[in-house]
This record gives C-alpha cells, sequence and structure tokens, in this order.
C-alpha cells in the first residue's frame, strides 16, 4: 500500500546534518519547538519572504540554505521526509551576510 503524502508548511533553521546522514540536494531544517526534519530541496521554487529586504544582486537559490537560515517549507511530507515545494528564504545565514 502506498503511503499517502500530507501537504502542509513548517519554518524553521537550517542545521548541520547529524554524522553520516548528509545528501545532496536535501537539508535539515530544526523547528523552533526542538524538532529536526529532513527536506528534499531539489524540485522547490525558491523565494524571499516579503518582510525579507534581500540586496538586488542576490537570487534565492539551494546556494543560501546554509547553516543558521531561518526558512518556510512548503512542501509534502511521506514517510518521515519532507519534499519542498518551495522553500521561502526569511533570514539569511550570518555566513551568507559577511559574503554577500
Amino acid at each position: 500500500m502506498a503511503a499517502i503524502a500530507t501537504v502542509g508548511s513548517f519554518r524553521g533553521k537550517i542545521v548541520a546534518a547529524p554524522a553520516g546522514q548528509a545528501r545532496d540536494g536535501w537539508v535539515f531544517v530544526q523547528s523552533p519547538n526542538g524538532r529536526m526534519r529532513l527536506v528534499d530541496v531539489r524540485r522547490a521554487e525558491f523565494a524571499f519572504d516579503d518582510d525579507f529586504h534581500a540586496p538586488a544582486d542576490l537570487i534565492p537559490s539551494a546556494k543560501l540554505l546554509l547553516q543558521g537560515a531561518e526558512v518556510r517549507v512548503v512542501g509534502e511530507q511521506q514517510d518521515g521526509e519532507w519534499r519542498a515545494a518551495r522553500v521561502e528564504i526569511i533570514r539569511l545565514a550570518a555566513a551568507t551576510r559577511a559574503t554577500s
């Protein structure tokens, strides 16, 4: 029997992958309540949150999903993993701001 996907959204900060669990095109997002979610961002659309004032030359992309960035993920949850349809960048990681 196929698992049924649940559509939803959540927000949190990008965190480092636990030892041995890093995957290309996937990020770990920790919500404010401490729950960690594994998110597939390979097919996601990227955007900046409406309240975030990004520099004009900065384009939203997976390259900005560095440890410490705050994001909102909209997508489907299936078998405990998330498949992002959209990732909104709410706040950049400190490392990104230092180099931009």
